[in-house]
């Protein structure tokens, strides 16, 4: 828990506060993306209330969620929140989240070389999202690279 405060403190320091400032509704993709930078569930949970979200949460994205760290009020705010502000452009089949899934779960469970591989995969998987380059530049930083050693 203390390296995934690291890695949130090191990603606020070098970036600027508006590239990661939340102004429209989140979608699969921010969710798992927050989650794989390290950012905590509850703050993303903040976002899906304040913000709401642009899908309808099925139970394979939900399970997702949970494994990547995002079990209780994540998933309950996303399980009882209203209808979506917008519906998304692509249906949910469209829009695969599989690898930044995979890569916020090893995240989590501070399997960071793993992580690497799926992030990378991630941005093949969703090349125009910030989110699997943000997860994927985290996990090359010199901080991680040191506490994989400990």
């Amino acid at each position: 828990m203390q390296l995934r405060r690291l890695l949130v403190a090191t990603l606020t320091w070098f970036l600027p506060s508006a590239l990661l400032a939340q102004t429209g509704p989140v979608d699969r993709l921010e969710i798992l993306g927050r989650l794989a930078i390290g950012e905590s569930p509850s703050y993303v949970a903040h976002l899906v209330k304040v913000h709401a979200f642009t899908f309808s949460p099925d139970g394979h994205f939900l399970s997702q969620v949970r494994q990547a760290g995002g079990e209780g009020i994540l998933v309950q705010r996303l399980q009882s929140a209203p209808a979506p502000a917008r519906p998304e452009r692509f249906s949910a089949t469209s829009i695969s989240v599989d690898h930044l899934a995979n890569c916020a779960e090893l995240v989590h469970t501070q399997l960071f070389e793993e992580a690497d591989a799926e992030c990378r995969k991630s941005i093949e998987e969703n090349p125009l999202s910030p989110w699997p380059l943000l997860a994927t530049a985290l996990l090359e930083s010199p901080w991680v690279r040191a506490g994989q050693s400990d």
